[in-house]
């Protein structure tokens, strides 16, 4: 199966679901550099994810300002078309958009590593098989 991706602002944007205690569709930022796939609260709260009691550090390549930053992860699982994540999403405490799109999660290489991965910049056409 064939995902498109939109080309929003300099970022590839995917439709997807995440199910908690609740099934909700979001937009997620496709990020090959990230190596998990992180929530914002909004989607944490509209998802009803549950803690996992897990913590985790993580080091950024953004800048100084995310460096080693401390995150607890979450019982949640994001679906693109039929390929599923891991069942664990780490929280982010940020707004994120592309845009004027509000983004509900940025999605790594924990889920990406099930897909194809094609970004063409030039024409901006991307998709994930």
């Amino acid at each position: 199966m064939k995902i498109h991706l939109q080309l929003r602002d300099g970022a590839y944007l995917a439709s997807c679901k995440i199910v908690g205690r609740r099934l909700v569709d979001i937009v997620g930022i496709v990020d090959s550099g990230a190596s998990v796939t992180y929530v914002t609260m909004e989607t944490l709260k509209l998802a009803k994810l549950e803690p996992t009691g897990e913590a985790q550090r993580f080091l950024c390549v953004h800048g100084q300002s995310h460096a080693g930053i401390e995150t607890r992860s979450y019982h949640g699982t994001i679906t693109l078309g039929t390929g599923s994540g891991s069942g664990k999403v780490y929280a982010i405490d940020a707004r994120l958009a592309a845009g004027d799109q509000s983004v509900g999660a940025v999605l790594g290489r924990d889920i990406l590593r099930n897909f194809n991965v094609s970004l063409y910049w030039k024409n901006g056409i991307g998709f994930l098989e």
